[in-house]
């Protein structure tokens, strides 16, 4: 089941994460609901190749538009 569409305004973001499975050579991408996180994924992207393990992030502020 989908979770309600989330409110759009100036403190909207987006959450994505890849998961690798221990015993295949294939990852999945996961879109999390930004709005609640401990809601199941709103949408997943299986990838036929494993996405290295990395830590990285973007962060831009408030006032870009």
């Amino acid at each position: 089941m989908r979770s309600a569409p989330a409110v759009r305004g100036p403190a909207w973001g987006g959450a994505r994460t890849a998961a690798a499975g221990d015993r295949t050579d294939s990852s999945r991408l996961l879109v999390p609901d930004a709005s609640d996180l401990d809601l199941p994924p709103v949408a997943t992207v299986h990838l036929p190749r494993r996405v290295p393990a990395m830590i990285h992030g973007s962060w831009i502020p408030d006032t870009v538009q």
